[in-house]
């Protein structure tokens, strides 16, 4: 048997083995390049393109637009201006409805992400840690995060969010949620 004989299902299972493995999100991209038979298999299964692990709008919006309406796992790293961070976040916001997981990494998808008004709702977001590289101490308000709540949360994760009050968090309490951290600056402390 050749490679060539290779069913389609088992070249997409070495293709998932390729994205998942460390220290490169991206290295399996190559299998896109070797043939025209695989490139075609990789870009028409919508389940290799749902890790989204960029700081790149481009790439961004092609694996949005690749992953179809797959559920997506987003992992966002950045020290981009606040205009550059508002266009990946244009790309990726409106997919809320589809996001499972989402660590933002940026002081600016932070803050976008928190008040962005979701009119579809984040129904299959599990997990969502928010990372800002900067205490955020600019901000005078007390901002409610996710006004209409995330029903499925199970992980919150918040790092130097300026939160003066627990109210603040009324849209992520929910029976499902299994682990809360508030860090704050300073001596990092856990709720």
């Amino acid at each position: 048997m050749s490679i060539e004989d290779l069913p389609e299902e088992l070249l997409i299972r070495i293709f998932h083995v390729l994205r998942d493995t460390p220290p490169c999100s991206h290295c399996w991209l190559s299998v896109t390049h070797v043939c025209q038979g695989w490139r075609q298999i990789a870009l028409n299964a919508a389940e290799l393109w749902t890790y989204i692990h960029s700081g790149n709008a481009d790439l961004i919006k092609a694996f949005v637009l690749r992953s179809q309406q797959a559920p997506l796992d987003i992992y966002y790293v950045s020290e981009r201006t606040k205009d550059e961070t508002r266009t990946v976040m244009s790309i990726l916001l409106p997919q809320a409805s589809r996001i499972h997981s989402m660590q933002l990494h940026d002081p600016h998808s932070a803050g976008l992400f928190l008040q962005y008004s979701f009119p579809e709702g984040v129904p299959l977001l599990r997990s969502l840690h928010l990372y800002p590289s900067a205490f955020l101490d600019d901000r005078n308000d007390n901002p409610e995060i996710c006004r209409q709540g995330i029903p499925d949360l199970r992980h919150l994760q918040l790092f130097y969010w300026p939160i003066r009050d627990v109210s603040a968090l009324r849209g992520l309490m929910n029976p499902l949620l299994r682990s809360l951290e508030v860090h704050w600056p300073k001596a990092a402390q856990s709720v």
